[in-house]
């Protein structure tokens, strides 16, 4: 019997968005990924875009699927806060 290690490099980023930044962010994947790669590769090509398609797809449906229930709670609270003060 044989044992190796095999060591592995991870890498994991948070980015920090503003409000107005989460929106963009929101109103950017709202074209959805088929919209946007389509436009991408006809205007900027896709030599820099094409080995990270799949990784863009998977953010895409990330961005969609969770940020939209955080800018509502935010509406929300907003809404809330504005009632109270009236």
């Amino acid at each position: 019997m044989k044992i190796q290690g095999r060591p592995a490099i991870d890498l994991d980023i948070i980015i920090r968005l503003n409000e107005q930044e989460a929106r963009f962010l929101d109103a950017l994947v709202g074209y959805g990924w088929e919209g946007f790669i389509k436009v991408f590769r006809e205007k900027l090509g896709k030599a820099y875009i094409e080995p990270y398609e799949k990784a863009g797809k998977e953010l895409f449906e990330t961005i969609r699927n969770e940020l939209p229930s955080i800018l509502h709670d935010i509406d929300k609270a907003r809404s809330t806060f504005q009632h109270e003060t009236e």
